[in-house]
C-alpha cells in the first residue's frame, strides 16, 4: 500500500471519529422524538462511511469514487459554518470544518498517481488464480 493511501485512510478514519463524536454529542445535547434525533441520519451515514473507508483500504475503486462524490455532496454542509458560529455552536463548527479539511486532504491523496496505480493494479485472489 502506498504511503499516500495509508495516510489518506488514516485521515478518513480521523474524520469519521470526529463525526461519530459529533453525532453522540448532538444526540445527548438535543434529545427529542426519535424522528428528530440528530442520530437518525447520523448513525446510518457513519456506518456507510466506515464501510466505504474499509473497502477503499481493500482496494475498492468504487468505494474511493463514492467517497469523492460524498465529499462533493458535503460542500453545502461547509457553507453552514457561519451560521453555526453565529449560533455559538463552536464545537459543531470546528468539527464540521476540521472533518471537511481532513476528508478533502484524504480524497486528494487517494487520487494521486501512485494511488491510482495501486487501485488499478491490485488483483483479487480469484483473478490471480490463488485459491
Amino acid at each position: 500500500m502506498p504511503n499516500h493511501v495509508r495516510t489518506a485512510l488514516a485521515l478518513l478514519w480521523a474524520a469519521w471519529a470526529i463525526s461519530l463524536c459529533v453525532i453522540i454529542i448532538h444526540s445527548v445535547q438535543f434529545p427529542g422524538p426519535i424522528l428528530q434525533d440528530p442520530g437518525i441520519l447520523g448513525w446510518p451515514a457513519a456506518l456507510l462511511q466506515a464501510l466505504l473507508i474499509y473497502f477503499a483500504g481493500r482496494t475498492s475503486n468504487i468505494a474511493r469514487i463514492v467517497l469523492a462524490v460524498l465529499l462533493v455532496l458535503a460542500i453545502p454542509g461547509v457553507l453552514v459554518l457561519e451560521s453555526l458560529i453565529v449560533a455559538k455552536l463552536f464545537l459543531s463548527a470546528c468539527a464540521t470544518g476540521i472533518g471537511f479539511v481532513l476528508r478533502l486532504a484524504a480524497i486528494a491523496l487517494l487520487f494521486t498517481p501512485a494511488a491510482n496505480r495501486w487501485f488499478r493494479y491490485q488483483k483479487t485472489p480469484a483473478a490471480s488464480g490463488v485459491p
